[in-house]
């Protein structure tokens, strides 16, 4: 428990300081992403009014985060809603990740998260590529950039297929509505597609398969 309570503890250290000092990274590349990719990369016109102040983070639950529903139909281009203008902190299980890649894929790696003890009641958790265009240029690329490395320092690199994952993390990142995905909607997903998108901040002691 002392071991978990100080990673955690550092986790949230970290993620204070690159809250308090946004940092843009040079792009390296562009990733083919889409449908309010503005938005999941904290790169639109509404980011501003994001709540970042480290007093103001929500501390939820999987639980909830999954009954949450949008107030509108979210469709390819929806700006940003007042109800991803939230930075959440949860305590979840770690079910399974991968990299979404190939010729669309936007390289996020898509985790999936559920309820501690219930590893069929699950969300979803994204990690974007930093160094890709246009995220590269949000004010938050750094303190995403930490958090994706965190998790692969972890819980290894995914590949394209999913990794099966065990354990409790503790992840911080922005409330986001994705849209239904390919009829049954993504692997992992929340009954109304709430998601953590970006996450900023990631914690675990053990995330072996």
């Amino acid at each position: 428990m002392a071991i978990v309570l100080c990673v955690t503890a550092f986790a949230l250290a970290a993620v204070l300081a690159a809250l308090a000092a946004p940092t843009r990274i040079a792009a390296t590349s562009a990733c083919p992403g889409k449908q309010r990719w503005d938005v999941k990369t904290l790169t639109d016109a509404r980011e501003p009014l994001v709540n970042f102040e480290p007093a103001d983070v929500i501390d939820a639950t999987v639980a909830n985060l999954r009954r949450q529903q949008a107030s509108v139909v979210v469709g390819p281009s929806t700006a940003r809603l007042t109800s991803e203008r939230h930075v959440y902190r949860i305590t979840a299980e770690l079910v399974q990740a991968k990299i979404e890649g190939g010729a669309t894929g936007d390289e996020d790696i898509h985790l999936v998260i559920a309820v501690p003890g219930h590893r069929k009641l699950t969300m979803i958790a994204e990690f974007p590529k930093a160094e890709c265009a246009p995220q590269a240029g949000s004010a938050m690329a750094a303190a995403t950039e930490m958090a994706r490395g965190s998790f692969v320092s972890a819980c290894g690199r995914p590949g394209g297929s999913f990794k099966t994952l065990h354990g409790l993390a503790t992840i911080t990142g922005v409330g986001f509505f994705d849209l239904k995905h390919g009829g049954v909607g993504q692997t992992g997903h929340a009954p109304h597609n709430r998601e953590l998108h970006p996450v900023i901040a990631f914690s675990a002691p053990d995330c072996a398969g």
